[in-house]
C-alpha cells in the first residue's frame, strides 16, 4: 500500500513547522518587529535620497555609484539601529509574564509564513512547469489542493497590473512620507498666493474720498457757499 503523502507533502509541511518552531523561539512581538523595521529602513532610505543625494555626488562619482551608497548605506545603518532597538524590546517581552503568550503567538505567526512561502514557491513551480509535465510526486500530494485554493486567494488581493504599481510605488512612498513630514511633494515652499481684489478696492475708496480729482479733503475743493 503507497503512502498517502509524498515526497513534496514532506517537504512543505517541514518547512512550514520549520518556520513556525523558530519564530515560536523569536516570539511574535520580534517577527512582527523585524518586518516593521525592514519597512522603516526602506522608507528612510526613500526619504534620505533627494535631500542628500547632490551632497554625495560631490563626494562619489560616478552618480549611480554615489546613489547606489547613499540608498544602501542608509538601509543598512536605519535597519540595524532599529534592530538594536527591537531586540531589547522583545527580550524584555520574552522576560515577562506574557513570555508564553508570545510565543505561542509566534508559532501561529511563523506557521501561516511558511505556509504562504510554501504556497508561493508552488505556484512559481506550476508557471514554469506545465501540470502535464509536473511528476507524480508533485501531481499527486496531498496538499496540492490546498496549494492551489490558497494560491488562488492570494493572487485575488494581487493588482491586476502589479508591473504599474512597481513603478509608481517609489513615488508614492515619497509622497506619502513628505505628506507625514508635512512638507510638498516638490519639497519646495507652498505656491505664493495669487492676487487679490485689494488694490481695486483701494482705488475705489480714494475715488470716494476724491471725487473732484483733487487732493486732501473733500471739503476743500469745494467753493464756501458765500464766496464771489
Amino acid at each position: 500500500m503507497s503512502s498517502p503523502f509524498t515526497a513534496l507533502d514532506v517537504v512543505l509541511i517541514g518547512i512550514a513547522f520549520l518556520s513556525a518552531i523558530l519564530a515560536m523561539f523569536r516570539g511574535f512581538t520580534r517577527e512582527v518587529l523585524s518586518i516593521l523595521s525592514w519597512v522603516v529602513a526602506a522608507g528612510a532610505a526613500l526619504w534620505a535620497y533627494p535631500l542628500m543625494k547632490d551632497r554625495v555626488r560631490e563626494l562619489i562619482q560616478p552618480e549611480p555609484l554615489a546613489d547606489g551608497v547613499l540608498i544602501i548605506g542608509t538601509f543598512i545603518i536605519v535597519l540595524i539601529a532599529v534592530s538594536l532597538i527591537t531586540v531589547r524590546i522583545t527580550d524584555l517581552i520574552l522576560d515577562s509574564q506574557i513570555g508564553a503568550i508570545d510565543r505561542t503567538l509566534g508559532f501561529l505567526f511563523g506557521l501561516a509564513r511558511g505556509v504562504i512561502l510554501v504556497v508561493v514557491a508552488f505556484l512559481f513551480f506550476s508557471w514554469l512547469v506545465p501540470e502535464r509535465q509536473q511528476p507524480d510526486w508533485v501531481r499527486n500530494a496531498q496538499t496540492a489542493p490546498f496549494m492551489i485554493s490558497t494560491g488562488e486567494l492570494l493572487l485575488s488581493y494581487l493588482p491586476e497590473d502589479p508591473a504599474e504599481m512597481i513603478e509608481y510605488l517609489p513615488d508614492t512612498l515619497k509622497s506619502y512620507i513628505n505628506k507625514l513630514l508635512g512638507e510638498d511633494d516638490d519639497g519646495g515652499d507652498a505656491p505664493a498666493q495669487t492676487p487679490t481684489s485689494a488694490p481695486a478696492d483701494e482705488r475705489q475708496s480714494r475715488a470716494l474720498i476724491r471725487p473732484g480729482g483733487g487732493s486732501g479733503n473733500p471739503a476743500m475743493s469745494r467753493p464756501a457757499s458765500g464766496a464771489t
